[in-house]
């Protein structure tokens, strides 16, 4: 078990320095995320629009304004959240606004 009473421990000789493999990019995958994540606050939306009348019946007016209005702010949200560049994806780095715009704008 362990070293000899002879054999001095050498103890931490250098110091390793641990850095995190990274796979490249998948962008289908990317592509898929943002399809996911698309239909599911449409389909938040359309269950909202769809529960509105059943809160109009069974609640009050009120209730079902503000399920109206939630889904009705929810489709421009969703295609906001699907178009959003990957900062890794290189065909987005010409872009001219957004989240990859790396030079300031050059007036012409």
């Amino acid at each position: 078990m362990g070293t000899s009473p002879a054999e001095p421990d050498p103890g931490p000789t250098r110091r390793t320095r641990v850095t995190r493999l990274r796979a490249p990019p998948d962008y289908a995958w990317d592509m898929k995320r943002r399809k996911r994540q698309y239909v599911w606050i449409m389909g938040i939306c359309l269950a909202l629009f769809i529960g509105a009348l059943p809160a109009y019946y069974l609640v009050g007016v009120w209730l079902a304004l503000i399920m109206c209005a939630v889904a009705a702010v929810l489709p421009p949200i969703a295609v906001f959240m699907g178009n959003i560049g990957d900062p890794g994806d290189p065909e987005d780095h010409d872009v001219r606004y957004g989240p990859n715009k790396d030079e300031p704008d050059e007036p012409r």
